[in-house]
């Protein structure tokens, strides 16, 4: 930046004319030795020299105020530029803020289809494992304690598909006993995609020898022999096992 240009006070230009006309006085007694014509003539000489440095004063004075105008100028240009560059860093600055807040928005979106997609998976793997014929052999802990949570599953008014003039019916869900009592078998549960039921207990927390009741990749279907298998299968020791397994996983996942 340069520096900035001093300009003489009032009082210092008072006394810089004082001495200017104590020059001119002088000056022009000065010319008065050396000028030789008529009187007339020197005069009018002399007249023309103070005329002269008179004028040559002035315009000094004037280029200074010349000098000032063309200072005042470059400085209002100056700051005009200025100005102009503030205008269009602003204008940068905002359009950069709103290119980043496109960006977040376009982000976020982003991320909100991905949940979105995320949930459907997970409502799409729910209604899967709803059915035990979609259960895998080694089922994994995560799955099993959201089997867990979903509990049986049983689908009301479901037509059974025949099968040898026989089919499952809703009555096996129940346990008659020779005192006319009847219980429910929670543990009990169709598979719809293969026709077979299995013990939701016995699958997914294995005790005892496999069998079709308690395989995920077998299931049962002999409806002749069905009821009698029901009675002998939640008898066993094995299933009384399973039973405690799982309402033990019920109750630690009501904990969380």
């Amino acid at each position: 930046m340069t520096g900035q240009r001093k300009y003489d006070s009032g009082s210092q230009k008072r006394k810089a004319k004082e001495r200017r006309d104590m020059v001119i006085q002088s000056f022009a007694g000065s010319m008065d030795r050396y000028v030789k014509g008529k009187p007339n003539q020197s005069e009018h000489e002399n007249v023309n020299v103070i005329v002269n440095v008179n004028t040559s004063l002035d315009e000094n004075d004037n280029a200074h105020d010349l000098n000032e105008n063309e200072h005042v100028d470059v400085l209002n240009e100056n700051i005009d530029d200025l100005n102009d560059n503030i205008e269009d860093l602003n204008y940068l600055n905002e359009n950069e803020h709103v290119n980043v807040l496109n960006e977040n928005i376009d982000d976020l979106n982003d991320n909100i289809e991905d949940l979105n997609e995320n949930v459907d998976d997970l409502n799409d793997k729910a209604y899967d494992l709803c059915d035990p014929g979609n259960w895998e052999i080694n089922i994994s802990q995560k799955e099993r304690d959201l089997i867990v949570e979903m509990g049986p599953v049983r689908v009301a008014n479901f037509i059974y598909p025949v099968e040898n003039n026989r089919s499952f019916n809703d009555k096996y869900y129940t346990r008659s006993l020779a005192n006319g009592e009847n219980y429910d078998r929670p543990w009990l549960v169709h598979s719809q995609l293969k026709n077979k039921v299995f013990c939701f207990c016995c699958v997914l927390f294995k005790n005892g020898l496999s069998s079709p009741l308690t395989s995920a990749n077998q299931g049962y279907n002999d409806w002749r022999n069905i009821s009698g298998r029901l009675v002998e299968h939640e008898k066993s020791s094995s299933h009384m096992l399973s039973m405690k397994a799982w309402k033990e996983t019920e109750l630690r996942l009501r904990k969380l």
